[in-house]
This record gives structure tokens, sequence and C-alpha cells, in this order.
């Protein structure tokens, strides 16, 4: 718990200065571009950043939030205006602590901040989620206890899009999150895609690029931990719309479903996984596998085994080359169902992976009666950690569960060489994340 006690020009001073502020001003920066109470950007300085760096990014989908304090006005009230910009320090403070190197961030009024994310590994929600947590610590205040929440608006940043619409579109999303009662977090794209006329637009571009196989299919390698030897190759969908704004995996890839398309999506995917191994992504072009995200709806059609093989065996693929993935909560909708095609699937020589373990409820007993062959341990898990080592004991019990039912280990969200040293230690297999090897598209994926 955060302590403010003390007069004044005391509690002022401490949060005023900004020596140990994660965000330090960078390349051709001052304190001068600073907010002089948090030490975090003013709004010109993030204009000007928008227009010189922003714009020479690498990252191919940079995350922005938009993120105001619910009631703060009723701390001013309360305990006086001197107490309210130490707590507004103190906040910024760790919301700073929470973007890290990764990103900017700014405070673009009295109790609202912005931050522009530029890392290939972030994830809008998560993100959304950590700012949440850390607003939500409480403060204590000459013996009261000062607890706040926070309402936040986050969007993927589109090609060529203003800093403008970035922070018109983030702001929109946050007051969504505030009519929904605040404490909470609104992807943009869900927003937009509220009003009947957007969101019919959407759906009839997102049918069309579907039908027309023109949503784009990435790959992201998997090492192998001991030898840093390349062995899987994921196939990640990603999509344009017509007007250059990039939608994010977790609101089109719904979407499709929704609408009934799931099973050509996969069809797709399976094409291009036959198309990749031509390529030679992986060191050893015999002892290298291509692995499928499949939704749960390709699978309750019962024609997923018959499209491996038109898609992936009659293009080439061995059987044993193609690695299918399902996210936990969908095999736990229907395990019989689904333990069915994955048996069928098993004979033919496919292996089976469970996508996102850990962030749903899976138990050894349905992992048991299911032909699983490769967990995927999500990566929520590290990204989410208290500390570089926190993560370890969860980790090691995934890895003993997987052993002893003879399946392979594969950790997401490898983003630093402490994570990736610790887990070659544990013993876990394949690693798979920003600090190992990026997304990209597929044409610059060969070995």
């Amino acid at each position: 718990m955060t302590l403010l006690t003390g007069d004044r020009n005391r509690v002022l001073a401490r949060h005023s200065d900004h020596s140990d502020q994660p965000d330090q001003p960078r390349s051709g920066q001052t304190w001068a571009d600073r907010d002089p109470l948090t030490g975090l950007l003013t709004r010109d300085a993030l204009s000007d950043w928008f227009s010189d760096s922003f714009a020479e990014r690498t990252c191919s989908s940079p995350v922005a939030l938009s993120i105001d304090l619910d009631y703060f006005s009723d701390v001013n009230d309360a305990y006086g205006h001197w107490v309210g910009d130490a707590v507004l320090a103190e906040f910024a403070q760790r919301l700073a602590e929470v973007i890290g190197d990764s990103g900017v961030l700014a405070r673009l009024s009295g109790d609202e901040f912005f931050a522009i994310v530029i890392d290939d590994t972030c994830n809008g929600e998560l993100i959304a989620r950590q700012l949440l947590r850390s607003v939500e610590r409480p403060v204590a205040c000459d013996g009261d206890s000062i607890v706040l929440s926070a309402s936040i608006g986050y969007l993927a940043i589109a090609e060529s899009e203003s800093l403008d619409v970035v922070l018109r579109n983030a702001h929109r999303a946050m007051s969504h999150a505030k009519d929904r009662g605040r404490a909470n977090a609104c992807n943009f794209a869900l927003v937009s895609a509220s009003d009947p006329l957007a969101e019919f637009a959407m759906q009839a571009e997102l049918r069309h690029a579907v039908k027309a196989g023109a949503i784009g299919v990435w790959g992201q390698k998997i090492y192998e931990l001991d030898t840093g030897v390349v062995k899987i190759v994921e196939l990640l969908a990603r999509w344009n719309r017509t007007n250059g704004e990039a939608v994010a995996p977790g609101v089109f890839v719904p979407l499709i479903e929704r609408m009934g398309l799931g099973a050509e999506l996969g069809r797709l995917m399976l094409r291009q996984a036959a198309a990749l191994l031509v390529a030679k992504p992986c060191n050893d072009p015999d002892d290298c596998a291509i692995s499928v995200n499949i939704c749960a709806q390709h699978l309750s059609r019962c024609d997923l085994v018959a499209d491996v093989r038109e898609c992936f065996i009659a293009n080439g693929g061995r059987p044993e080359q193609l690695i299918i993935e399902l996210t936990e909560s969908e095999v736990l909708d229907d395990v019989a169902s689904v333990g069915a095609v994955f048996a069928e699937l098993s004979t033919m020589g496919v292996r089976i992976a469970i996508d996102d373990f850990g962030a749903g409820y899976s138990s050894l007993g349905n992992l048991l009666s299911l032909p699983i062959d490769i967990v995927k341990i999500d990566g929520a898990v590290l990204y989410n950690a208290s500390s570089q080592t926190s993560w370890v004991p969860v980790v090691r019990a995934v890895r003993d569960l997987a052993l002893a039912i003879g399946c392979e280990v594969v950790a997401e969200g490898v983003e630093t060489q402490a994570q990736h040293e610790g887990l070659r230690e544990l013993g876990v297999t394949f690693g798979q994340g920003f600090h190992l090897a990026r997304p990209g598209p597929l044409t610059e994926l060969a070995a």
C-alpha cells in the first residue's frame, strides 16, 4: 500500500522528483516537454513524438490506450487539491511502470492519461488489465485508505492513422467503458462494431476477404530451447480493412465464426501450411511442423479430417508435419465430440496441441481423455507475472503435468533472455515469443 503522509510541501516534493520515473526524457527531449506534476509527456510533446518517432517504428501492431481515473474529483473534494496532486503523481508512476520501455505515456488533462505501446508482442487487453490492477492498489493518506479505479479504452493503431483520430477513437472506447459501469476496459473495435451499420459494413468486407482468400497469413517460429533450432512455425491470421485499418485477430476471428465462415478460414490456413513447407522455414526441412489454429466450429461440422486430407496432404504436406491447435476453452466446450475428431487425426499422424493452457479451467481428467501431444502455456502466465521468477512454480507444475501424460510443452510469450534461460533450465521443450522471433509475412520465414 502506498503511503502519503506529512505536509503538502513534503508530499509534492517527493512526487515531483522525476529521477526515478521509468519514463525518462528521450533523445531530443527535456523536462520542458514534460508535465511538471507527473514528469510524463505533455499533449504537445506527444504530438511531436508521434510525428517524428512513431513513423519510424518497426512494430506492426502498436496499441493506444486512453486511461481515465474514475470519480477522481471526489479525492480533491474530500482531501484537498494538494493530496489530489500527490495521488495523481503516484498513479502516473504506476502507469509508467506498466508501460515501461515498450512505449510512451502522456498526461492529457487533469486525470486523463494516454499511452502508446509499440512492442510487436503487445496485447491491448492484457496491458489494460495490468493498468487497471495498478490503479486499484490502495493509497493510504493520514489514516484513510484511498481506493480508485480507472476506465480504459484501447485500440490497434492502423497504418497512416493520425494522432487526432487515434486519440478520438481511444477516448470514445474509454467513454464506453465508463458507460458500462467504470472500472473496466473496452476495445474500440467492439465500440465501432456496436453501430449496426458499421458492423454490417465490417461483416460484408470480412466476408468478401474470406471468400476471396484475402485474409493475410503470417507465421511465427517456435524454437527448441535446448538447441536453438526452429522446429515449428505457427500460422497467424491477419486482416486489414480496405481503409487500411488493422483489425485485431481477437475481433475479426470471432466475427468470422459468428458468420459461419470458420471452416473456410481453417481451409485457407491448411493450404498455406502446405505451401509454407516448400519454403523450408525450419533448420531441418524433414523435421519441421506447421501449426494451424482451428476453431471449434470447424470440428463440429465434422469436415476437419477431410479438409486436412484435401487442403494439406493433397498439396504435399505429410500428416506428421501438421499440428492442429485448439484453445483450452474450446476443447472443454464439447470434450466428447472434440475427442472423436482428435482421435481420427491422431491416427493419421497429425499432432494435437492445446493452446492458451492456463487461461481456462482444464482438468487432468479432460487431458487424459484426449490424444494430446503438445500443451502450450498461455503467454499471460509470463506476461502477468509480478516478478522475473514468480511464474516458475506455475510453469514447473504444467511441465510436470505434461510429462506425466506424455506431452511436450511450448511456452508462449517468451520476451526476455531471463525467461528464455529459466524455461530451458526447467526443461520446457519449446519457446515462442518476441525474444526468439517476431511474427512476420510468410515470405520472410525461409530458413
